[in-house]
């Protein structure tokens, strides 16, 4: 949102048919006339990073405070200006317990597509601490799961694929009929 030219990129962008979709920063250039303009300018989708149900674990996160409120408003600006919301979350051990409360918000707030980024530990990321093997396993688990409520993909996951499998699988098993399951398993 620093580029002077966002607002002829978007327009010439849309003119010539390509979805266009941006993923700024909560910052003071996150205004509503700019997110019009852009609108109008076929700009479709918004996407916003939340990486905590509560104030104080997104602003750690994030390194700034406050911006859990202005991420939260900006959110809900964004819906009524009428673009798709899709919401990023980096998971960590520090937020991996606010997932569900994450969800429910998600829910709220009528998001397009919930983006849940497993934490790479660079630049600011090296800050904070990643789950361990079995909760990485656990959360992809859940994530299958609350993917029936809400469209989830994963990103910096690319076991998610596998569980996907493996439950598609169990589902095949678990709807086949008593023969079926006897023969499989002999």
């Amino acid at each position: 949102f620093e580029r002077s030219d966002l607002l002829d990129l978007v327009g010439h962008a849309a003119a010539s048919g390509l979805p266009v979709a941006l993923s700024p920063s909560v910052t003071p250039n996150l205004t509503r006339a700019r997110l019009t303009a852009l609108r109008a300018a076929g700009a479709g989708a918004i996407s916003l990073s939340l990486d905590g149900a509560r104030p104080e674990t997104h602003d750690r996160v994030r390194g700034i405070e406050g911006v859990h409120r202005n991420t939260l408003a900006a959110a809900s600006l964004v819906r009524e200006l009428g673009y798709r919301l899709q919401i990023n979350t980096t998971v960590t051990a520090d937020n991996v317990a606010e997932l569900p409360d994450l969800l429910a918000w998600v829910i709220d707030a009528d998001v397009s597509l919930w983006s849940v980024f497993l934490l790479v530990p660079t630049g600011r990321g090296a800050q904070l601490a990643g789950l361990k093997s079995a909760e990485v396993e656990e959360v992809l688990h859940w994530l299958h799961d609350v993917g029936e409520l809400v469209p989830v993909k994963t990103t910096e996951a690319p076991q998610f694929r596998r569980v996907a499998m493996q439950r598609a699988a169990i589902d095949d098993i678990d709807q086949a009929t008593p023969d079926a399951q006897a023969r499989l398993f002999t």
